[in-house]
């Protein structure tokens, strides 16, 4: 009886997960995949990507994120040669408090370069494992963040658009990109 009510109460998230994306005309849910992966013994890096089919003047993409017991640290965020690097205003903060980040911006106004329909990178965060703590994992995953209530899109109409999220946990696979920019 217990497997079973795990197993409904499991389905129930995964669908919940795509009732609540973005349906629109215009083509397929536009959708956010986060990637974290370890670049070094106690350094990992959480890579944000979008796919949208229409012109996006606004993101906001509240994270959580976590090691379990051990304490982690976001050192930086980072939007060079992302899709937004552009935008006017790009979110930086940094909760380490409440093991929360922000990523996104806003690009408004006469001379606004909305960001276009495609897919890529939007930002990174870097994040550092307290020494002595071997990790295998960390856990990045949407937050509730004021002022937005969850990770949401705007169209250049205001037209609010709620992403489908995709989450991939990898380990290793980022060392050598971590090598080319040292």
């Amino acid at each position: 009886m217990r497997l079973t009510f795990t197993m409904l109460i499991a389905l129930m998230i995964i669908i919940s997960g795509t009732a609540v994306a973005q349906q629109d005309g215009n083509g397929k849910i536009d959708t956010v995949t986060l990637v974290s992966e370890q670049i070094s013994d106690n350094q990992w890096m959480v890579s944000v990507y979008l796919f949208n089919d229409e012109d996006i003047a606004a993101l906001d993409i509240p994270l959580k994120y976590s090691a379990g017991v051990a304490k982690i640290t976001l050192d930086s965020i980072s939007y060079a040669g992302s899709r937004i690097e552009h935008f006017q205003q790009k979110y930086k903060p940094v909760e380490n408090d409440m093991q929360t980040l922000r990523f996104g911006g806003l690009e408004i106004g006469p001379k606004a370069k909305p960001l276009k329909a495609g897919d890529g990178l939007i930002g990174k965060g870097y994040l550092t494992v307290e020494k002595g703590r071997n990790v295998d994992m960390i856990t990045v995953d949407t937050a509730t963040a004021k002022p937005a209530a969850t990770m949401m899109l705007s169209d250049v109409n205001a037209y609010t658009i709620i992403p489908a999220l995709k989450i991939k946990n990898t380990k290793g696979e980022a060392k050598e990109e971590a090598k080319k920019l040292k």
